[in-house]
């Protein structure tokens, strides 16, 4: 008879260290599932899901700022 029995999908394991989320036990997929779906919503936190970081909108915000301060930084250094 296994040791462990995940929580998730039952399957019976004893080969694995026990894995925990709040106090439940996970066999070895769940457990890197759940990590990953984590991981992923930390990633499509900080980027736009495409690799992109941040959302088009503020990246287009950024570059249009960048923009204008080239144009002030020209204006200045060719003022004399």
């Amino acid at each position: 008879m296994a040791k462990w029995k995940c929580e998730i999908c039952g399957n019976e394991f004893d080969n694995f260290h026990a894995q925990g989320f709040d106090n439940r036990i996970y066999c070895p997929l769940c457990y890197f599932k759940k990590e990953n779906q984590k991981l992923k919503k930390q990633y499509c936190e900080r980027t736009d899901c495409s690799g992109r970081i941040g959302n088009s909108k503020k990246v287009e915000e950024l570059q249009q700022e960048n923009k204008q301060l080239k144009e002030l930084i020209d204006t200045i250094l060719n003022w004399n």
